[in-house]
């Protein structure tokens, strides 16, 4: 019968650190990844705030507008009720209603964005700076 290895201290030190920086090392490089993704939503999340922000000036001061926010209107302005009362001041209600839907619809989806995008960069960043076990 064999007499059982024992493993000395030191060795058992060198073995826990080789897993331990392997470990570290997948984290690392994992969370840098989601961080890239959190930072891209961000920057998503920042183009559709100024394109909400451009279609507002667009809409209200020069009364042009985007394929999508013209589609919502010529479809408001296609509605039964408008083209029996004939009624301008209801075509500019439906033009500053759909314009008002159109945007709060991007707006969500941009603070969508950038809620994902913290997330994912405090996952990211917690995972950097959390020592490994």
């Amino acid at each position: 019968m064999e007499p059982a290895k024992t493993i000395s201290q030191q060795e058992l030190l060198e073995q826990m650190q080789l897993e331990s920086t392997r470990s570290w090392s997948f984290n690392w490089s994992f969370s840098w990844l989601r961080s890239l993704f959190g930072a891209a939503l961000v920057l998503v999340g920042a183009v559709l705030i100024f394109y909400i922000l451009r279609e507002l000036y667009l809409a209200y001061y020069l009364m042009e507008g985007n394929v999508l926010i013209n589609t919502i209107i010529n479809w408001l302005a296609d509605q039964p009720l408008l083209h029996e009362t004939q009624d301008i001041p209801a075509l500019v209600i439906g033009r500053g209603l759909a314009v008002m839907v159109a945007l709060v619809a991007f707006f969500l989806f941009a603070m969508l964005c950038v809620s994902t995008a913290c997330k994912f960069i405090g996952a990211g960043m917690n995972l950097l700076t959390r020592p490994a076990r």
